[in-house]
């Protein structure tokens, strides 16, 4: 993603009452004309309905409609409605903006599709836009939305964009039902609210990039085919993705700076490194900095690269980071083809003596990819360093460990290691050397919940075996929202209580109301 070009807006409510309707009848973008009844230019139209006082409706019918000299610049409260995006469509033939909203202009646009030879085709400085059932087909094309001096924001509906973001110290930006490959915000406190938003981006992109310390909350998307699907550059984000997969990328979420991130019952599944992203992991990559809170989580079928102090194939926590997650499953995850096993197939935790790191396991499930040999090192975790705060709460570790450079787990209580004894967790309440067959883990199926998970067997070992106190950490619930016991009695180890109570439904399942 360019920089010049992460600006964008979240619009005024649409304006209801109308001074004057004008009706676009010319195709073409004559250099002086007035709009009159039968004759009126697009141009025209928005000319004069900057001289009314009021809101202005412009209709425009089905067709192609020129515009010959960008920008056509909008003032006051304009609502220019096409016949649908399918059904018109407005072609610029410069380099230029298409349409521009002036100061404090009230922008709505509804129905049209833009298209310019490159750069912005839609741009508003210190007003508000609306877009809806908007096309932009050209990937060079942008809509932008800066905030300088006063207030902008941008709403965004069941649109098509190939790239969107807010720039300004407090603009707000509202996406919805919309597929948008690239997004992000810029300043200080610039917020962002995304619901079911599908980001399908390209070799280079990045799906959601972020530079502000105020809200950003994205619910029900997908992130596919990013070299960054998340970039975090700020000093104190404030993050929550929650019911949002990232499927197909080809390079992990990154993020510098303060603040946290909150993901919520998301799924990372088949995410490959390209090969221009071979020396990094699959999923996450934690620095110092921003913290990682990843709760109700799959990874499936990740493989990543590896090289210097990245040391994790899918997750690697470099020197710094602080990462915990909760109530996750870890399957099928290893290197890609072509790169040399470094340390851990899953996570890997780098530490130094000035730098802490720190990796917190919860009512994790982590399982070795079947094609990995039983007795393969750190198949599933790796801890290089001597200051890692690695610590295994209640997790069932169907694979290996490796340690090297003074590092190894710190803290384990209620935790399974199966088959062998390669984590260092022997005693304190935690149970290793545990067969295959007892621990019992199913194949990985939907049982209920945003994510697949692996259902313990009726006689798994890890059925009842959770320490009750570190059970009432995770909040009352596995994975898939099922309750897991109120004292913590009979609380099972691992992502999944296995005679959890399921969830009450929700009223409204997309969490806003």
């Amino acid at each position: 993603m360019r920089p010049s070009i992460l600006a964008i807006l979240l619009a005024a409510p649409a304006l209801n009452a109308h001074a004057a309707t004008f009706h676009v009848t010319r195709a073409d973008d004559p250099q002086i004309a007035p709009c009159v009844e039968g004759d009126c230019s697009l141009r025209a139209a928005v000319a004069a309905a900057a001289i009314t006082p009021e809101a202005d409706l412009i209709l425009v019918p089905a067709g192609v409609f020129t515009l010959a000299r960008n920008p056509v610049i909008v003032s006051g409260a304009v609502t220019i409605r096409g016949a649908g995006s399918t059904a018109t469509s407005v072609v610029g033939t410069s380099e230029d903006v298409a349409i521009t909203g002036g100061t404090l202009s009230e922008l709505v646009i509804e129905g049209l599709r833009f298209t310019t030879p490159e750069g912005p085709a839609i741009s508003v400085t210190d007003g508000s836009l609306v877009l809806r059932d908007v096309e932009l087909p050209n990937d060079a094309n942008q809509v932008s939305i800066r905030e300088d001096t006063l207030t902008a924001s941008l709403r965004i509906e069941t649109s098509r964009l190939p790239l969107v973001g807010c720039i300004g110290h407090t603009v707000t930006c509202t996406f919805s039902d919309s597929a948008i490959a690239v997004f992000g915000i810029v300043g200080a406190q610039a917020s962002l609210d995304a619901q079911r938003i599908v980001s399908v981006g390209s070799a280079a992109s990045t799906g959601l990039y972020v530079a502000s310390n105020g809200r950003v909350h994205v619910v029900d998307a997908t992130f596919s085919n990013h070299a960054k699907p998340i970039e975090v550059n700020t000093g104190d984000a404030d993050i929550l993705i929650e019911r949002t997969r990232f499927l197909g990328n080809t390079g992990p979420m990154r993020g510098q700076g303060g603040g946290m991130a909150r993901l919520d019952d998301v799924e990372f599944s088949d995410n490959i490194v390209s090969d221009a992203n071979l020396a990094l992991p699959a999923v996450l990559h934690a620095t110092d900095g921003i913290a990682w809170r990843i709760n109700r989580a799959l990874f499936d079928g990740n493989r990543g690269g590896g090289g210097g102090n990245t040391v994790g194939a899918v997750v690697a926590a470099d020197p710094g980071a602080n990462v915990v997650m909760t109530n996750t499953t870890f399957t099928d995850n290893t290197y890609r083809a072509g790169v040399s096993p470094m340390n851990a197939h899953a996570i890997g935790v780098v530490s130094t003596v000035p730098k802490p790191t720190l990796m917190w396991l919860l009512h994790a499930t982590l399982r070795r990819p079947s094609t990995l040999a039983a007795n393969t090192p750190g198949s599933l975790l790796s801890v290089s360093g001597p200051s890692s705060s690695v610590r295994l709460y209640n997790s069932a570790l169907d694979g290996t460990c490796l340690f090297g450079n003074g590092g190894g787990v710190f803290h384990a209580v209620g935790t399974i290691e199966s088959i062998g004894n390669t984590c260092g967790i022997a005693g304190g309440g935690n149970f290793v050397n545990v067969p295959a067959g007892q621990l019992g883990l199913g194949a990985l199926a939907g049982n209920g919940g945003f994510t697949w998970t692996a259902m313990p067997a009726p006689a798994s070992f890890a059925i009842g075996r959770a320490d009750p106190s570190y059970c009432a950490l995770v909040i009352g619930m596995d994975q898939r929202r099922y309750r897991r016991p109120t004292d913590g009695i009979g609380c099972d180890i691992g992502a999944v209580q296995a005679n959890g109570t399921p969830p009450t439904p929700e009223v409204f399942a997309d969490g806003f109301e």
